[in-house]
């Protein structure tokens, strides 16, 4: 989770107020892929276009769907200022 100071800096760059939000799923790879080293991949980016297609064969969720569903209500909840614990 990022800290009000830096979703507040972030709502307000480059005078274009607005942030967005995506919970994403996250799996793990029965095995290790190397990623050859690009240029284009450095900086502060968001997201990068891969040379490689990465199959998803044989891939398994890190979360079970019961514990992936409590983060995604927590963070929704967070984001919509209606969870108290803040």
């Amino acid at each position: 989770m990022l800290s009000w100071d830096c979703v507040a800096a972030r709502f307000h760059y480059r005078n274009k107020p607005g942030v967005h939000l995506l919970v994403v799923r996250i799996y793990r790879r029965p095995e290790a892929f190397l990623l050859p080293q690009k240029t284009w991949y450095d900086g502060c980016v968001s997201w990068v276009d891969l040379d490689h297609t990465i199959d998803p064969d044989g891939c398994r969720p890190v979360l079970s769907d019961a514990e992936f569903a409590l983060r995604a209500a927590d963070i929704h909840a967070k984001a919509s200022g209606s969870d108290s614990a803040t």
